[in-house]
């Protein structure tokens, strides 16, 4: 979130934002130009703000979900292996 919001402070017309300083509650009670803003109020974000964070962390989590998916496919994919390949090495039980 931090290094997202550092993107916003230093690119804020490419995010749509026209003021990234103050914050909309203080300034313009109107609402139409409300997702101009970074902030809404001192500690809140505006919804679109919101919805730039949100995306962001959707897509860290994804990365990570998909990450570790492999790894405990991969995982799996070895302890089966070893497992059959100790099953194959024993010798067969005849009565």
């Amino acid at each position: 979130i931090y290094s997202l919001l550092n993107k916003i402070i230093a690119q804020k017309s490419a995010f749509g934002f026209t003021n990234i300083q103050d914050s909309f509650f203080s300034v313009s009670p109107t609402i139409s130009i409300a997702d101009e803003y970074l902030f809404y109020d001192d500690f809140h974000p505006t919804t679109t703000a919101h919805k730039l964070i949100a995306e962001s962390v959707l897509l860290a989590i994804k990365d990570q979900f998909c990450q570790n998916s492999i790894m405990l496919n991969l995982l799996a994919l070895a302890v089966g292996t070893s497992i059959r390949q100790r099953q194959l090495k024993k010798p067969a039980f005849r009565h």
